[in-house]
């Protein structure tokens, strides 16, 4: 419905539309929403990918710990045979050219306290070297 009237030399119509400035209004709210959805999306997209960095930092920790226990292990099991090495071959009593035991200070003790004191002793020579 348009009505039309005259007011000091201007013609103006009067029709059921919504003004101008609700207009204005109504782009700088859905304006506003827009901004405030981007806003939101942007803020939900960063959380997702810290949340993202997080779950596979996470992930990495508990790899790297596990790779960490593996590698304390295998040292470990390496230090036990290189030491059971170390005592076998300082505790072992001496060999002639053809095989035979050499008979030392400690060949009539019992077997580990032989191993023991011929291991002292070699330690204690090294020591002194």
């Amino acid at each position: 419905m348009c009505f039309l009237f005259y007011e000091q030399n201007f013609l103006f119509a009067a029709t059921d539309r919504p003004k101008i400035t609700s207009n204005l209004t109504n782009i700088q709210s859905s304006i506003n929403e827009a901004e405030s959805l981007v806003q939101e999306a942007t803020v939900h997209k960063k959380q997702s990918e810290q949340q993202k960095e997080d779950e596979e930092e996470k992930a990495n920790r508990e790899r790297s710990k596990k790779m960490m226990n593996y590698g304390f292990a295998a040292f470990g099991v390496f230090m036990g045979i290189g030491f059971t090495y170390l005592v076998y071959e300082l505790g072992r009593p001496n060999y002639d050219e053809h095989g035979n035991v050499i008979e030392d200070e400690f060949s009539n003790l019992p077997f580990f306290e032989q191993i023991y004191k011929r291991v002292k002793r070699e330690l204690n020579y090294y020591t002194r070297v």
